[in-house]
């Protein structure tokens, strides 16, 4: 491949391929023949410059998938914590709480570090922020919906530990109380197989269900049930298991009561660590937010036991720790 390059400034015989003078660019003394500096024709058409490279950006819910999950605790150890209950046993006022604790930097023992799920938090405490000249809403927390029946999204917050000086990620998923529903109704587990990555399960119960004597023993048979289906599905060998039970401000159950569940998590050799809460409080004495913060400082507190060297597991969590996704090595 050639082109000629004439030695007169003014000449445009490379650019039109007519000499200025009228000659032709063969004969022309000013005219010079410049190879090339490459003959590959496979060159044309290509980029000059390599693509930029994309920044991270949020799932369309904007909570995370698993897939990012996977990636993140690939790089970095993490929590995870599952989180089961019926509905409106306070799952997601649990999580709307221990973000207003944290934003407000209340959450004793920790203070934020980051997060990558924002507006997923921002969203389901938006019921919260929305108060009738000083009066709070019937209810602080929308009913938690997924646009996808199969797919978890979950929530994450990177808390610095003030007595440690070190991080902690948590991932969270806020769940529907149909999928703990169905769970103990038709034993429906394939979408919660991620939870098998988790080290600890929070069971929610209302606590006002258990107050209250027509509630209180279907309350009771059903988180029973619960704790059945949870060792079925983890072979005997469920994470630890922490019964929290919710809205601590209107009363709290009599032990006798609570030892009714926790005898079934005894009988199949599980201890059931028992917690109570008030994610928000209609008693002046108890403030909102009473027990999240120990109930974090519970479920972090883990003693690792000790696991096959180079085991292999579907599910991702501390046995996936060195396990990155294809393309993020």
């Amino acid at each position: 491949m050639t082109e000629f390059v004439c030695t007169n400034e003014n000449c445009t015989v490379s650019q039109t391929g007519i000499c200025l003078l009228n000659n032709e660019p063969d004969d022309c003394s000013n005219s010079q023949l410049l190879e090339a500096e490459t003959s590959d024709d496979s060159l044309i058409g290509e980029p000059l410059l390599p693509s930029p490279i994309e920044a991270p950006r949020f799932s369309a819910s904007a909570a995370l998938g698993l897939d990012d999950v996977r990636a993140m605790l690939g790089k970095k150890y993490g929590h995870v914590v599952g989180i089961l209950g019926a509905p409106d046993s306070g799952k997601t006022a649990l999580l709307v709480s221990l973000y207003l604790l944290m934003a407000h930097d209340r959450l004793i023992h920790f203070s934020f570090a980051g997060s990558r799920s924002l507006l997923t938090f921002e969203d389901i405490a938006r019921g919260a922020r929305s108060w009738n000249e000083g009066s709070p809403p019937e209810q602080m927390t929308a009913h938690t919906e997924l646009g996808d029946s199969r797919a978890a999204g979950l929530l994450h917050l990177r808390l610095k530990s003030v007595s440690k000086s070190t991080c902690i990620d948590l991932f969270i998923p806020d769940l529907p109380g149909e999928w703990s529903t169905s769970l103990i109704d038709t034993n429906e587990h394939e979408r919660l197989r991620f939870l098998q990555g988790s080290e600890a399960i929070w069971l929610t119960v209302d606590g006002a269900s258990l107050l209250a004597p027509d509630t209180r023993n279907n309350a009771i048979h059903r988180m029973k049930l619960l704790i059945d289906r949870l060792v079925d599905f983890f072979e005997g060998q469920p994470p630890r298991l922490f019964l929290v039970i919710t809205r601590c401000d209107l009363g709290r159950p009599t032990e006798a009561i609570i030892d009714r569940i926790v005898s079934r998590a005894s009988h199949h050799k599980i201890e059931l660590q028992v917690m109570h809460v008030a994610s928000f409080s209609k008693e002046p004495s108890i403030p909102a937010g009473t027990g999240i913060p120990e109930l974090l400082s519970a479920t972090i507190k883990t003693e690792q036991k000790s696991l096959d060297f180079w085991a292999f597991a579907e599910a991702f969590g501390h046995r996936q720790i060195l396990r990155l996704p294809p393309g993020e090595q």
